[in-house]
């Protein structure tokens, strides 16, 4: 069962993704995500590098409606996003399976050049893609950079983003992962 903060957390994750606020995101707002990190990269569209970012967050749409709580095929609900969310997070398997395995394919993505670390730069192209303010990403990536080295490490970021989902300490870093929730 997931807690109040969690929830919380995790509808500010699903509103950046219903960035036109319908109360529900479909398969397209997913798609819009892997087409602005191509634009922010310069990647083209239908090349192989977004074909792979493109499934990559597919899983989401996927899985939110697999594990959803009405599992309609058009749309995913915050009610969905929830009851998928505590879906994924309830053991220890899923959360290795899923949103590690994920966080780890997405760090990948962003970090193209493969020196190991995702900078200011690369960390506010993926928010943005996800619907994340501009003006907050730096903002959020200092709250994430607790070291003040200018860059995250893949690990870091996968503790990051299962702090995010995980942690019930309100000061802890990876809250801010998705800008002010």
């Amino acid at each position: 069962m997931l807690t109040h903060f969690q929830k919380r957390k995790l509808t500010r994750y699903f509103n950046c993704i219903d960035q036109d606020a319908k109360g529900f995101f479909v398969m397209a707002d997913v798609d819009a995500i892997a087409i602005r990190m191509a634009e922010r990269r310069n990647i083209e569209q239908e090349s192989n590098v977004f074909l792979q970012i493109r499934e990559g967050v597919r899983t989401l749409w996927h899985n939110s409606r697999l594990y959803g709580f009405s599992q309609d095929p058009d749309q995913v609900t915050l009610a969905d996003w929830i009851a998928h969310e505590t879906y994924v997070l309830s053991t220890v398997l899923m959360r290795e399976a899923y949103m590690k395995k994920l966080t780890r394919e997405v760090f990948d993505a962003v970090d193209h050049q493969g020196y190991g670390t995702m900078d200011v730069q690369q960390y506010t192209d993926l928010m943005i893609a996800f619907g994340v303010e501009p003006y907050t990403t730096e903002w959020s990536f200092s709250r994430l950079d607790v070291a003040h080295k200018g860059y995250l490490t893949r690990d870091e970021f996968v503790r990051l983003v299962e702090q995010f989902h995980m942690s019930e300490d309100r000061d802890a870093p990876g809250n801010y992962l998705f800008g002010v929730y």
